[in-house]
């Protein structure tokens, strides 16, 4: 009969090798083990997977400079530009959560429809549900899991624990842009729209208010076509250069980070931010199937909410550790 031998050690990921026992015959085993980094992530898995079968793809540390330039077209004023590094590597959703996956924790959830067009399919992303919804659904999976829960309850307010904890969360603000812009850890300008520097849009590089919703929109992209005049299922289409869908279309993002608008500029590097304690409003980014202006579809675009509404959903982001 084998048996898998498993060696650990402090600061090293697991190395596991198979042996059969021979009797009379002894066997050496040598293990090569690996130095985990924080920093880029080395040795730790590439994806890891939730109970409920969602993949999270590892996504390195880096240093980076958030918000946009003034002289950037379509900027707003409060994308300020502020150097930001994280210290650490973490997880990310390659997609989005579905209706599917959503009603698991909460069976009579119910996406909607717009314009006559179903947001209720199992694959589509789940929408309209509260960024409040979205972390009380993130706490259930976590202690599904067995994973300590992030977010705790204090005067009526749901909000993360600090320091963040090991179960899954809303991605900050800092991670979602890093990996929204991300070109590698050397760049740290990255993507100014999700497909590039480029506009108008490639043929099929993301859901945005195309042709096929000109009868239910006010704004479209009067020469671009993907296919879907509301959400398509999450993770249609191509992953970025690190290996996460759908980040800057199809749906709009719940973003931990309580909003403030930063009108001022920060030149001193911040590190690993977390954004205010307390606040009423949540951070949104991303555009979604309803998005059709070049403010809207830029990586750096900012924006903020707290009622449900129906291009807005979330996905799921954890700690390395």
């Amino acid at each position: 009969m084998s048996h898998d031998i498993e060696i650990r050690r402090t600061g090293f990921a697991n190395a596991t090798q198979r042996v059969t026992p021979r009797p009379g015959f002894p066997q050496k085993l040598d293990f090569d083990l690996t130095a985990l980094d924080q920093s880029t992530g080395g040795g730790y898995p590439m994806v890891r997977k939730t109970g409920s079968g969602q993949e999270l793809k590892l996504v390195p540390s880096g240093q980076f400079t958030m918000g946009s330039s003034r002289r950037q077209t379509g900027r707003r004023a409060n994308e300020v530009l502020r150097p930001v590094r994280l210290t650490k590597a973490f997880y990310l959703g390659v997609r989005e959560v579905t209706n599917t996956e959503f009603r698991a924790f909460k069976p009579d959830h119910k996406s909607g429809e717009f314009g006559g067009k179903t947001l209720d399919e199992g694959d589509q992303p789940v929408v309209r549900v509260t960024p409040e919804e979205a972390m009380q659904y993130l706490n259930w999976l976590s202690i599904r899991d067995g994973l300590q829960p992030v977010y705790e309850q204090k005067n009526g307010v749901w909000a993360a624990v600090r320091p963040l904890r090991g179960g899954y969360r809303l991605p900050t603000e800092a991670e979602w842009e890093w990996t929204a812009r991300f070109v590698s850890r050397d760049e740290k300008d990255g993507l100014l729209y999700p497909w590039g520097a480029d506009w108008p849009p490639p043929d099929r590089s993301g859901n945005w208010a195309d042709v096929s919703a000109r009868n239910m929109l006010p704004t479209i992209l009067v020469t671009y076509n993907d296919g879907y005049p509301v959400s398509a299922p999450a993770g249609t289409f191509e992953p970025n250069p690190v290996g996460i869908r759908d980040l800057g279309n199809n749906v709009s993002e719940w973003i931990q980070d309580f909003y403030v608008p930063d009108i001022t500029e920060n030149v001193k590097l911040v590190e690993d931010p977390l954004g205010p304690e307390t606040g009423q409003l949540h951070v949104v980014r991303g555009a979604s199937w309803r998005s059709a202006t070049v403010t809207d579809l830029r990586m750096a675009a900012r924006n903020s909410g707290t009622d449900a509404r129906e291009d807005i959903g979330f996905r799921i982001a954890r700690n390395l550790e």
